[in-house]
């Protein structure tokens, strides 16, 4: 079970987006969807146990890995120094959700 909590935990660490189920069977390359949601639900429970800055959210059946609500105030400074502007940052991440890379 640890190597497909590593590949979904990649591929949430890399999308920076919510993904559902489906999704995660394409990307990581896992058919059974069964063992996909009980090691997402075990890698979530290793996170919310863990002391780290990171969490996994869950919205409508979606999953996302996120930055835990006490330490955003962090990357608020980082995110506004960046070296494009906000509306070719939403270029960018739009074209790059709609071409994946894939290998």
């Amino acid at each position: 079970m640890q190597d497909i909590k590593n590949r979904i935990e990649a591929v949430l660490f890399t999308t920076g987006r919510y993904v559902d189920v489906n999704e995660l069977s394409e990307l990581t390359g896992i058919a059974s969807k069964g063992s996909l949601k009980d090691a997402l639900n075990s890698l979530a429970e290793d996170y919310k146990k863990s002391l780290g800055s990171l969490e996994i959210n869950e919205n409508g059946g979606k999953f996302k890995l996120n930055i835990k609500k006490e330490y955003l105030y962090l990357t608020t400074k980082l995110l506004s120094e960046t070296e494009f502007d906000k509306p070719t940052q939403e270029t960018l991440a739009f074209i790059a959700y709609k071409n994946l890379v894939l290998e």
